[in-house]
């Protein structure tokens, strides 16, 4: 996690998404891993720097950065139609769905995947939009569920804001992980189960929680000082 904090949030002098993603990921490098990003971060020259760090790039990209290769950018497409470049292992595609496509990617080419859609049709999709509409989806879950259920409160300092946020994060996450290994819990009976267990209650009902809320020992004290 980096806070923002103006200028100074990046001690360098890359562009202020370049210098954020290098930063985070400054532990990940030479391991092989792939890191997916929205149009907001991506660019190729940052898909080259994490390539030559041996970091692979799923992701989108926003048509008017100077880098793009203009002739794929500007390219007339009908609907299902995709154009295609590459220099060494970056791949930068457009492709036509009900509006443009743009994406970059260090571990695709221009291959196609047959999907089902909602209306059960049968459609081919380029792979590097099926791996990215995979594995970003989680994101979007993820700030979805903690949006329902958040901890913060304006009345709040900014810093116990991201304390407590930083906690939500870490409920889903850990929520995320119980859900691979035994039968499914929602968030919000996850998030009660978590505070009967720091409170030392039962969680089987909402009212027996409450019930044995009343039964702690935590009582005004009637003494007053002077």
């Amino acid at each position: 996690m980096v806070i923002y904090k103006g200028k100074g949030t990046i001690e360098n002098d890359t562009p202020f998404t370049f210098g954020i993603v290098d930063k985070l990921m400054s532990n990940y490098f030479g391991k092989g891993d792939t890191l997916y990003m929205d149009n907001y971060y991506n660019s190729i020259p940052l898909t080259k720097h994490l390539l030559d760090n041996k970091t692979n790039v799923v992701g989108t990209l926003r048509k008017n950065w100077k880098e793009n290769p203009k002739e794929i950018m500007n390219a007339n497409l009908k609907k299902g139609e995709a154009a295609h470049a590459e220099k060494g292992n970056i791949h930068v595609l457009k492709w036509r769905d009900k509006r443009d496509v743009f994406m970059v990617s260090t571990k695709h080419n221009l291959n196609f995947t047959s999907v089902i859609d909602t209306f059960g049709r049968n459609k081919f999709k380029p792979t590097m939009v099926f791996d990215y509409n995979n594995n970003m989806s989680g994101i979007d879950g993820a700030d979805q569920m903690i949006s329902y259920y958040p901890t913060p409160r304006k009345c709040l300092r900014w810093y116990i804001k991201v304390f407590f946020h930083t906690m939500d994060i870490c409920l889903w996450n850990a929520n995320y992980l119980y859900n691979k290994q035994k039968p499914s819990m929602s968030h919000l009976d996850f998030r009660r189960d978590e505070a009967s267990t720091l409170i030392g209650v039962s969680n089987t009902k909402r009212s027996s929680i409450q019930t044995a809320h009343t039964k702690q020992t935590h009582s005004p004290n009637s003494e007053s000082s002077n």
